[in-house]
């Protein structure tokens, strides 16, 4: 068991840094794990952050990766399509590095 819980949005969409300005609706619980293939979208910047911004092809929701979780997902999902745009399909999980709560694989698919 996580000593720590992920937030969430009424939608159900991950948040990946809470900002208690802008995220006044969240909801917290335990991390899980899933299996989906993800599209890689964009990268995304922070103050000091980069992370790899994916969406589910199954329900829309975005993952956001650091780059070492970007890698590692490359290294051990199946990564389908890479010029125009690529997939990875595994299963997936979280991780909290400092503030941030960040997606990382698993396992391959």
């Amino acid at each position: 068991m996580k000593s720590w819980q992920l937030p969430i949005d009424s939608n159900r969409q991950p948040i990946t840094w809470v900002n208690p300005y802008i995220h006044n609706n969240v909801t917290w619980i335990d991390p899980y794990e899933f299996e989906d293939t993800l599209e890689f979208v964009s990268i995304a910047r922070g103050r000091s952050a980069v992370n790899f911004v994916f969406k589910s092809i199954t329900d829309g929701r975005k993952y956001y990766f650091g780059p070492a979780g970007f890698v590692s997902a490359c290294k051990i999902t199946k990564v389908t399509g890479i010029i125009g745009g690529f997939t990875i399909t595994g299963r997936f999980g979280f991780v909290k590095r400092g503030q941030n709560y960040l997606t990382e694989a698993v396992s391959g698919g």
